[in-house]
């Protein structure tokens, strides 16, 4: 898939539904935060973290019913929308590189003590 169209999937989608195991940060989960789109996602991994009180988790054991009807019922208040916009907005490069590189920091001054 190219950028233009995973930003046309994102512009065009009512909701982003996301119910990975296995995601390593969650960039899609902000991704679709800042085209001011619902969220629902598995509550594994970073996913908890990552999408905090901005996104709908799945529940437990995945019951069919009640998921398909937090998919078909997400929605986003204009407020809502713009809270996660705004949260997302903080997730930038240049933070998460400089929040890893103080954790080498650490742990190599640990390393050396």
């Amino acid at each position: 898939m190219t950028e233009e169209e995973k930003v046309w999937l994102y512009r065009h989608c009512k909701a982003f539904v996301f119910p990975s195991l296995f995601e390593g940060f969650g960039l899609p989960v902000v991704e679709a935060m800042l085209f001011r789109k619902p969220v629902i996602c598995s509550h594994e991994t970073s996913l908890i973290e990552i999408g905090g009180d901005h996104v709908t988790f799945f529940p437990e054991g995945y019951p069919a019913k009640e998921c398909a009807e937090l998919i078909a019922n997400a929605q986003l208040t204009p407020e809502q929308a713009d809270a996660n916009e705004q949260y997302a907005r903080s997730f930038t490069w240049k933070k998460h590189m400089e929040t890893y590189l103080s954790v080498y920091r650490e742990i190599s001054r640990n390393a050396s003590e």
